[in-house]
């Protein structure tokens, strides 16, 4: 049984879908001359923040009034989608606010703002990454590597995940809290993406985007893609990282469309 943090987790992937419309960008109107987004002006902790505290107040800020927010945390079960008692909007309506939350020493944490949603229905153009820890430093370890989508498709809008090798598999969520190690998400043409903070580890990468349009990336008309070979059953290639490590993927995550 997945935890609440992997339902969250798995509930806002599907909401990005969703709003992303198989990775384009939110646009207005072709008649209004405004483009539909919303932007993150800043998030506490910052993004490769450490030596914090036990107890920690998450917040995030953006450039207009927001009043649909989808963010998850992890590891733990800090998710917000609807304002709560554990995450309440400022009387500007532009930032976010946590309740103290309860991190703890030895883990490293991330925060992804997946969705923004005004009463005008604009949103954020992609998600938002911060990663922060109580620990002295994070783990400096890079991966970076490029999707490639078939034909004139753009692979903007793919989301890349990475996955723990050991533990990935054998009856466990690919969304699940051991098993999801990091992620990254494609934002233009060039399909590269980098997935930064990470530890020494067996790994597998995983890619999903929308290619039907109808908000869901599993089934019939989507893009699907590993680090390895798809054929009749896909054949992960093992990334096998050291600490404090930059590793370039020596070939692209090729999609296809199933």
């Amino acid at each position: 049984m997945m935890k609440r943090s992997a339902l969250i987790l798995s509930a806002a992937l599907l909401a990005l879908w969703g709003c992303s419309g198989g990775g384009d960008s939110p646009t207005a109107p072709s008649d209004s001359g405004e483009p539909q987004i919303v932007k993150v002006t800043s998030i506490t902790p910052a993004d490769g923040a450490t030596g914090l505290e036990g107890l920690v107040t998450v917040s995030v800020t953006f450039d207009q009034v927001v009043s649909e927010l989808i963010a998850v945390m992890n590891p733990g079960e800090f998710g917000v989608t609807e304002e709560t008692e554990e995450w309440m909007t400022t009387e500007d309506g532009m930032t976010w606010t946590s309740e103290p939350l309860p991190l703890k020493t030895g883990e490293n944490y991330w925060l992804i703002v997946f969705s923004a949603e005004t009463e005008e229905e604009k949103n954020l153009a992609y998600p938002v990454l911060s990663t922060f820890t109580l620990n002295p430093v994070l783990p400096k370890s890079t991966i970076s590597g490029r999707v490639a989508t078939p034909g004139t498709t753009t692979p903007a809008g793919t989301v890349v995940m990475l996955v723990d090798a050991g533990r990935f598999g054998n009856g466990t969520n690919v969304f699940d809290e051991d098993v999801f190690e990091g992620v990254a998400f494609v934002t233009d043409g060039n399909g590269e993406f980098t997935i930064e903070h990470l530890k020494s580890g067996n790994y597998y990468l995983i890619a999903f985007k929308d290619g039907n349009g109808d908000g869901f990336p599993f089934g019939e008309g989507d893009f699907f893609g590993i680090f390895g070979t798809i054929a009749a059953f896909p054949e992960f290639d093992l990334i096998d990282l050291p600490n404090n490590w930059d590793l370039t993927l020596d070939k692209n995550i090729e999609m296809v469309k199933g």
